[in-house]
């Protein structure tokens, strides 16, 4: 085995070791599932559990991939949701099996492979091994990373970890393109990997698209000794970005059209600016502050101590990884500054919210800071260290830790034993520095016990982000009601004014629900609520009731409108508290729900008069899948499915083309002659195969330039 070879082995065995203790609560009991200590949700839970579950049964049952979603809000595009799952191959992972063990494995194999590609773009970069190593378990064990496992978010997680990947792909493209060899199939496997991060979370893509801009510039100027080939260069991110756009366009294109239908479209400067780090929470980057994981800015105490250092590393002063840590936290403030508007302005990111999740760019920057501080103790001459007065920075920065977090200890707001981890760690590391440049430790002793004291801090705080949650006995609450409440898929809807029916229950039992939670609404459909059930007009929310004060269970002025929701063929109205409602009839409490009957209900499908939409009368539908409804149906009239129109969906009347109507502003229709006649409503969105179409023929091309000799 070459030295490379093992070089990259030993990098990955020390990446997975690493991944598997940021993780430990889940390391440990692999079959629970991770939530924020305290939370009552996840979004591994409402969104990408039930998608994985959902992809198996329709393999299992239908023979089909769905591309329609009947289970949240009446139904949405399936293939056109980034939470479905469907485009970012690991996912099928969880689709193969579904459950909490399948998403920890991917949590796990993402947090291994960012640190191995933190220790890759950090060898690119020049640091030593050493550095490099460090680098790595400071990215991958990254509590952020680790928060936002906490959280559910499956998509996100995964995307962020191809950062450094991209920063690295992008680096040997332009030095191929300085000696000119194969450079053409580097940009291209650049483009094609941001592609794949675009089907892992878009939201992540565009501000990874600016680092790697950025970066190449550096790169570009850092080198510009050599001759810039900036005609090249410039083809080069043609080409990347050509190469990006074709793997991403089959979820790209879909996507693009439910977003220009969807409430997302619309969102405020406010609504997206939603989660914005406080300018308290800087405090966060040396203690960790209460509040939502979002805010968390902790890279490690330690972590900034041996920072301290890049700033003496004789060989290469890190100011490009300061600038990046220094403006992500900058942009992490939102509105607060100037520089998030500016980023604001740029095309697709009105659609980003949270501005706090560039602290992700931001804990790669302190990354590379550790690396580099941890290489100027390797190549640095004892007496100049001393000579540059060292110790006094150190000593100083150490003091501001002590000082911080003894500060928020005394007026409150702190954990205060896992508070200790910040001066703790920062101590012991300054301590270890102190006597190495006294001479009194080898540089072989050394190294591995500052590695040692940053893997403590950060897994002192890493272990105290999750609590891990049994899978059964999640699923087991509500588990009465949702069994009462199950059927066929077709047959009826139920709507829960307080999220009284989980999502993940609610599809393994087939409850079909009106409500839901997803980032991604209809307008159509939103707007035909706000009069069904009394929602707020023009509001953005991810849920649909949305809650006020975040909490489902509280009242917020439910008012049903029985024949809107009677043509939804909603026939259940599940409430954590009860309700007055003339059109409602009470049936009962299961599992401390109450549950009306709605009066009016229709049926999945009727026929109605072209003249008079009350004139009205039941069809059966005599097949159904996620993709397609068959249905019998004697003209004349209009034949409306209590179904969401939306592009892609068309009706063929005893095989032929038909006209698809939308009837109510919202609902699938089609009229008929007089006599008998079968209808067949499919679903085969144009976007949807023209993305899959450019798609292959990028990954075709992709092969061909790296296959071919």
């Amino acid at each position: 085995m070459s030295t490379r070879a093992r070089d990259w082995l030993l990098a990955l065995l020390v990446m997975a070791i690493a991944g598997a203790l940021w993780i430990l609560p889940l390391t440990l009991r692999p079959q629970h599932v991770p939530f924020w200590p305290g939370a009552g949700f996840s979004d591994l839970l409402i969104s990408h559990w039930p998608n994985a579950f959902w992809i198996q049964q329709s393999i299992a049952e239908w023979g089909q991939i769905p591309l329609w979603n009947p289970n949240i809000l009446s139904g949405i595009p399936f293939a056109a949701d980034p939470l479905s799952g469907l485009w970012y191959l690991p996912n099928w992972l969880a689709v193969a099996f579904p459950g909490a063990i399948a998403f920890n494995t991917l949590f796990w194999i993402h947090l291994t492979w960012a640190g191995l590609g933190a220790w890759a773009l950090a060898r690119e970069e020049g640091l030593s091994k050493w550095g490099a190593v460090l680098a790595g378990i400071v990215f991958g064990g990254a509590p952020k990373f680790v928060a936002h496992i906490a959280l559910g978010h499956v998509g996100l997680v995964s995307a962020v970890s191809w950062t450094p990947w991209v920063l690295l792909l992008t680096a040997k493209t332009l030095r191929q393109i300085r000696t000119e060899q194969s450079w053409l199939k580097w940009g291209a496997l650049t483009g094609a990997v941001l592609g794949l991060v675009f089907r892992a979370d878009p939201r992540w893509s565009i501000p990874l698209i600016g680092f790697a801009v950025v970066y190449g510039i550096r790169n570009m100027l850092r080198d510009r000794q050599s001759g810039l080939k900036l005609r090249r260069i410039a083809l080069a991110g043609v080409v990347a970005g050509v190469f990006a756009a074709a793997i991403a366009a089959c979820l790209g294109l879909p996507l693009w059209e439910f977003l220009r239908l969807s409430t997302r479209s619309g969102i405020s400067a406010n609504e997206r600016a939603i989660f914005s780090l406080p300018l308290e929470g800087l405090l966060g980057t040396i203690s960790i502050l209460e509040g939502t994981p979002e805010w968390l800015a902790y890279f490690g105490a330690s972590v900034l101590v041996i920072s301290v250092l890049a700033m003496f590393n004789p060989d290469r002063r890190p100011w490009f990884w300061i600038g990046v840590s220094f403006f992500s936290t900058i942009l992490a403030l939102g509105p607060a500054t100037p520089f998030y508007n500016l980023i604001s302005a740029l095309p697709g990111a009105d659609v980003l919210r949270v501005p706090a999740r560039f602290l992700f760019v931001s804990a790669l920057g302190w990354a590379f800071l550790a690396g580099y501080g941890l290489d100027t103790l390797l190549i640095s001459n004892r007496d100049d260290i001393k000579t540059r007065g060292v110790k006094i920075w150190l000593f100083a920065i150490t003091s501001l830790i002590l000082a911080v977090n003894i500060g928020l200890g005394i007026i409150g707001g702190v954990d205060s034993i896992r508070q200790l981890a910040p001066m703790i760690t920062a101590i012991l590391v300054f301590a270890l520095i102190s006597i190495f440049i006294a001479d009194r430790i080898t540089l072989r002793r050394i190294i591995p016990l500052i590695l040692g004291v940053v893997v403590i801090d950060l897994l002192w705080i890493n272990v105290g982000l999750i609590e891990p949650k049994s899978t059964e006995a999640i699923l087991s609450d509500r588990s009465e009601l949702t069994s009462f409440l199950q059927s066929d898929h077709g047959i009826s809807r139920v709507f829960s004014p307080s999220y009284s029916v989980p999502q993940p229950q609610a599809v393994i039992n087939g409850v079909e629900l009106a409500d839901g939670v997803n980032p991604l609404q209809l307008s159509a459909y939103r707007h035909y609520m706000e009069a069904a059930v009394g929602l707020d007009a023009g509001v953005y929310d991810v849920t649909l009731p949305s809650f006020p004060d975040g909490n489902p269970s509280t009242p917020w002025g439910f008012q049903a409108d029985g024949e809107a929701l009677g043509r939804l063929n909603v026939e259940w109205i599940a409430s954590d508290y009860p309700l007055e409602d003339d059109s409602l009839t009470p049936s009962g409490i299961v599992d401390g729900v109450y549950l009306y009957r709605l009066e009016g209900l229709r049926t999945r499908s009727w026929m109605e008069s072209s003249e008079n939409d009350l004139d009205w009368q039941p069809i059966t539908i005599t097949q159904w899948t996620p993709n397609w409804i068959r249905l019998q149906a004697a003209g004349p009239g209009v034949v409306v499915l209590s179904e969401v129109a939306y592009p892609g969906w068309r009706v063929l009347v005893d095989g032929e083309p038909s006209m698809l109507l939308t009837v109510n502003g919202l609902f699938r229709a089609v009229e008929l002659e007089a006599g008998e006649h079968e209808v067949i409503f499919q679903f085969y969105p144009i976007t949807l195969m023209v993305g899959i179409a450019i798609s292959g023929v990028g990954l075709l091309i992709l092969l061909y330039l790296w296959l071919r000799r």
